[in-house]
């Protein structure tokens, strides 16, 4: 059956809220340096287009410039400019980004969960004051990139490659790191008899649409173009941790250029990819055991989504060169699996406290001299709670592998 007009309203109460929060929200804690920056580029592109933008600096892939440039066209027409805060203006997308992950998620979950699950799992990532302290905050646009993460996904369960491809194109134009997409989308895949079509597909999709995406600022060498500014955007920084509350900000080990040595010669760079993938190994051969089960939807849903929420755990942990505002897409996902149950609601509530309170730490030594509002204890402390969270997550992972099935729910009806 379809969902009643009562669950379609409590739906847009529950998007408009969190919007509405956001809007009044908007005004403050924005980080000027960023902020400026965006201002700069917007005025940028709509002045001299996208041919000629990177001839001067700029460590952002085309995926938000678009954005930006959009937002200097609309400003450009003077009522509507004069209509909208500036702040507002540039904060926004991001706002809007957040939104638009809740109702993937709900369309996502709704199928396979009961109306409450559903509700409270888009509920708790609308109102994270996490999420809320990045994109309405500060400023940034992580969300952005995790929109189109989410949306890549849905596609991805859907069985949908062209979607599929495009989807994570978008998400890898804004943030490079959003490729780690294509994990758990493999990850779904190969449990189809049709893997091979499904990931020729995407990936012919995925290729396709990145180039034409970097076509106009490429002058017609977009392969090259891609390399560079992808290259430019993740040497821009060559450290461990990048103030992010990851393993390599145990004992001060942050800020120290990864490309130096660490244990037996080999690099702190190589060292943090060893981990990543080892990780991502355990996790794949973990779901291998659950084959037959995958075959169910509502199971290949959930292990999908964990397994995304895996592989961007381990990125922002293990890997190096990572900010502390990369942990961001790991939460809606986080979210969404807990939506098949109750277990993971502390992995959530852990990674978003750690979350917050690292993006405080950051907002702080930007703005106040590089003064650090947290002592090397208390850093380590936040680590290992992080790391807690981490293990907490795979475990669940292992837990569910022995269960046959998820709980049977008493209620289910398509998605509106």
């Amino acid at each position: 059956p379809m969902p009643s007009r009562n669950e379609k309203s409590i739906l847009v109460v529950i998007l408009l809220g969190a919007f509405l929060l956001r809007v009044a929200l908007s005004s403050y804690g924005t980080y000027l340096n960023d902020f400026n920056t965006f201002i700069g580029w917007s005025e940028r592109i709509t002045k001299v287009g996208a041919h000629a933008f990177y001839s001067e600096w700029s460590d952002y892939l085309p995926g938000y410039i678009y954005v930006l440039w959009g937002i200097g066209l609309m400003r450009l027409v003077s009522w509507l400019n004069s209509a909208i805060p500036v702040t507002l203006w540039f904060k926004l997308p991001a706002m809007l980004a957040d939104i638009g992950i809740m109702w993937i998620g709900y369309r996502i979950l709704r199928p396979y969960v009961s109306m409450k699950q559903a509700f409270v799992a888009v509920a708790l990532i609308g109102f994270n004051p996490a999420l809320i302290a990045n994109s309405t905050l500060w400023g940034q646009v992580d969300s952005l990139n995790t929109f189109f993460i989410v949306l890549t996904l849905w596609y991805a369960l859907t069985k949908s490659k062209v979607k599929t491809g495009v989807g994570l194109a978008l998400a890898t134009v804004v943030k490079p790191q959003s490729v780690l997409a294509a994990f758990p989308v493999a990850f779904r895949f190969l449990h189809d008899e049709k893997w091979l079509r499904l990931g020729i597909g995407a990936a012919a999709s995925f290729v396709v649409t990145l180039s034409l995406l970097f076509l106009p600022f490429a002058g017609g060498m977009p392969f090259a173009t891609i390399l560079t500014r992808v290259s430019a955007t993740l040497n821009q920084y060559s450290h461990t941790s990048l103030n992010a509350f990851n393993f390599w900000a145990l004992g001060d080990q942050w800020w120290i250029f990864d490309g130096d040595p660490w244990l037996l010669g080999v690099s702190y760079k190589l060292w943090g990819v060893i981990f990543f993938f080892a990780l991502l190994t355990v996790a794949i051969f973990r779901s291998w055991s659950r084959t037959p089960t995958l075959a169910d939807q509502r199971i290949a849903t959930r292990e999908t989504l964990w397994y995304a929420a895996v592989t961007f755990a381990s990125m922002f942990f293990f890997l190096t060169r990572v900010h502390e505002r990369h942990l961001l897409p790991l939460l809606p996902l986080l979210a969404l699996t807990a939506g098949f149950g109750k277990r993971l609601w502390i992995a959530y509530a852990l990674f978003s406290l750690t979350y917050l309170l690292n993006l405080l730490f950051s907002y702080h030594w930007l703005t106040r001299n590089f003064i650090e509002i947290f002592s090397q204890g208390f850093v380590n402390l936040l680590v290992l709670t992080n790391g807690l969270a981490l293990v907490l997550l795979i475990t669940e992972g292992f837990s569910a592998a022995n269960r046959t099935s998820l709980p049977v729910v008493s209620e289910v009806h398509e998605t509106p």
